[in-house]
């Protein structure tokens, strides 16, 4: 390799600068300019700038080009790195065939230290989108993503805030777009940490794609964050932490959609198979089967297929029986009740009923629902009492209250 210095390098611009067609006495200029990305300081400057500025015009020398510009990323002077972070946005400007890895270069810098190489690195991204929107977005889902935890964490930073201020101008070029996004977002939920989740929904949801009169799309949705939480034949791992705040998650999300009319099935006929067999729900936290019940009992009103409801039946009558006991012979001891747990609970039952009346029949049902009646009549005559006693009580300060007035007259 020749070594070069600034004036070979300003000789060779000039000579490709006035070129009209691309012959070995300009393709050698291009090669010095290239050279001098291994020269000193001043010279990688320029080959920083003028290696870009002319990529498109030599095809042959794209690898060689873009190898140079990857060391000059990682020289140890930091006015190098920062010329050549800012100028890598013209190689995807001179040809967009390179975008992913030019994409994918400069999400690898984002684990720089420097607060200002953070910054360059960040506005030239988002130029490279800007350029190359579809290719560039893959790139950081499929292969940053999967970096080292630190170059993740500062691309779903990028994604979530730097991404989220220019998103609307970037989508208008195109609906194709906008779904690349989506489908890469819906790729990385699977594997997601629970913040990590949380964000991805959240750059999901104020997408045009997934407004409410776009239906297919929100059902498509639906079943997407369903199966981010467990895919197929997979059960559900009731000690597992994370899945279990996806689930939360996921369900606090559906809920404000199926308030709006959106088909809550997929979600009930998830709740059924996955979380309330025995085996399962038993295994869950109280705090948690509260939170499992109140989703049965947001999604299961509406219409839903007959063999969802049927699966649900039998799992919602055990839920029902084994949380309402049967009399006991001292009717004066009243049962201790969660009162959300079972008006979830009875409401489901309802809901089912109003489909399969036989749920519930028999002595079992029938003794369950006397007892919980019961208990309502006691509930009632305290709330009753205590609103006397209450008014009782404010009559009584009213009175005291005339009567010190009375006496600093």
């Amino acid at each position: 390799m020749d070594s070069v210095n600034v004036e070979d390098i300003y000789r060779a611009y000039e000579v490709i600068d006035r070129a009209s067609d691309y012959g070995e006495e300009v393709k050698k200029s291009y090669r010095t300019i290239i050279n001098g990305a291994h020269g000193e300081s001043n010279c990688k400057r320029l080959a920083a700038q003028f290696i870009p500025r002319f990529f498109g015009k030599f095809p042959e020398f794209h690898e060689t080009a873009i190898d140079a510009l990857f060391d000059l990323c990682e020289d140890t002077d930091l006015n190098v790195r920062l010329t050549v972070i800012k100028y890598l946005p013209n190689v995807v400007r001179e040809s967009d065939k390179v975008a992913v890895r030019i994409a994918d270069a400069l999400v690898q810098l984002l684990q720089n230290e420097t607060a200002q190489e953070i910054a360059a690195v960040r506005k030239a991204l988002e130029q490279v989108i800007r350029l190359s929107p579809r290719d560039s977005i893959v790139a950081i889902f499929q292969q940053s993503l999967k970096g080292s935890p630190e170059v993740r964490n500062r691309t779903i930073n990028f994604l979530s805030n730097d991404l989220n201020r220019f998103k609307e101008e970037l989508f208008e070029k195109g609906e194709d777009v906008e779904a690349c996004f989506a489908n890469e977002v819906k790729r990385a939920l699977h594997d997601a940490s629970i913040s990590e989740f949380e964000i991805f929904i959240k750059m999901l949801l104020p997408l045009k794609i997934y407004r409410l009169e776009n239906k297919d799309n929100l059902k498509e949705l639906v079943n997407v964050l369903i199966n981010s939480i467990v895919t197929g034949d997979e059960k559900f791992d009731p000690t597992d932490h994370t899945k279990i705040q996806k689930l939360f998650l996921c369900g606090k999300t559906l809920i404000q959609y199926f308030e709006k009319g959106v088909k809550s099935t997929p979600f009930l006929a998830f709740l059924v198979d996955k979380i309330l067999p025995k085996e399962i729900y038993s295994r869950l936290q109280e705090r948690h089967q509260k939170m499992i019940l109140r989703f049965l009992a947001e999604c299961i009103s509406g219409k839903h297929n007959e063999a969802t409801i049927k699966n649900a039946a039998p799992l919602v009558k055990e839920l029902f029986i084994n949380e309402i006991p049967p009399p006991g012979e001292d009717t004066e001891i009243e049962p201790k009740l969660d009162l959300p747990r079972v008006e979830y609970i009875v409401f489901a039952l309802y809901c089912i009923a109003s489909k399969i009346p036989e749920i519930v029949e028999g002595q079992e049902m029938i003794s369950r629902f006397r007892n919980l009646y019961a208990v309502a009549i006691k509930c009632i005559s305290r709330i009753k009492q205590g609103l006397k006693d209450l008014q009782k009580r404010g009559s009584k300060d009213q009175e005291t209250m005339e009567v010190d007035i009375t006496t600093y007259q």
